[in-house]
């Protein structure tokens, strides 16, 4: 999985490490490096992305891949964006849009 940009926004693959460092505030458990390493086992790959604008770091996911098929959530009742605290109302338009 190479850099991705589009809108502005880059997604790039990081390590568990560098996804942890990112969510310095995480509160959903669904979300958290701990939480989906623990549950690895259940996916083929499992990658850590960051989203990216200006150079800065704005949202993450955290997706396994189960056959063909990338997820968020692969193990959990509910997952998908974990978010900076800085994240403008633009920023967050152009990332899901």
């Amino acid at each position: 999985m190479g850099h991705l940009i589009t809108n502005g926004i880059e997604c790039i693959q990081v390590s568990a490490a560098d996804y942890s460092h990112f969510l310095t505030s995480e509160t959903i458990v669904y979300q958290s490096v701990a939480f989906n390493e623990l549950n690895a086992s259940k996916v083929s790959q499992l990658r850590y992305l960051l989203f990216k604008r200006d150079g800065k770091a704005i949202a993450g996911m955290i997706v396994g891949k189960k056959g063909d098929v990338w997820q968020s959530p692969f193990s959990a009742p509910f997952a998908g964006f974990s978010f900076s605290k800085s994240l403008s109302l633009a920023s967050l338009d152009s990332l899901v849009n």
